[in-house]
């Protein structure tokens, strides 16, 4: 799901993407330059189904840090997600298969996701 939500930030998808997932009109503090909005003002009821929905991804997406979203391309994009996983299993992180899942993976209300550093290999990317 979150390569289809890059691959729609990206402009790769069908044009009704861009009114299903459309850019916030405003970006939070500290967060990314390219957040989408995820509808959770419009939801009234069953809750626990739109999120686990993409909208649910959404806030997942939007935690990331900036060089995640600033890959160019779906499969660039997804490496990264797939680096933070693997890293996460290779030090016994109990959670780590779902690192970026919204049923049971972390929080999305917390901070973001750290910039990754591409010169220190050792440095462990948190997800909360």
């Amino acid at each position: 799901m979150l390569g289809m939500i890059h691959k729609k930030v990206l402009g790769l998808c069908h044009p009704s993407f861009d009114a299903l997932l459309p850019p916030k009109d405003f970006v939070e503090e500290g967060r990314h330059s390219k957040q989408i909005y995820a509808h959770w003002n419009e939801v009234t009821a069953y809750r626990n189904l739109f999120n686990r929905s993409i909208f649910g991804m959404v806030d997942i997406y939007n935690n990331l840090p900036q060089s995640f979203v600033d890959a160019q391309t779906v499969s660039a994009f997804q490496a990264k997600l797939t680096r933070i996983a693997k890293l996460r299993c290779e030090r016994l992180d109990p959670e780590w298969s779902s690192s970026f899942c919204r049923r049971g993976g972390p929080e999305c209300d917390r901070e973001p996701l750290p910039e990754e550093e591409e010169e220190e290999d050792d440095e462990w990317p948190l997800l909360d």
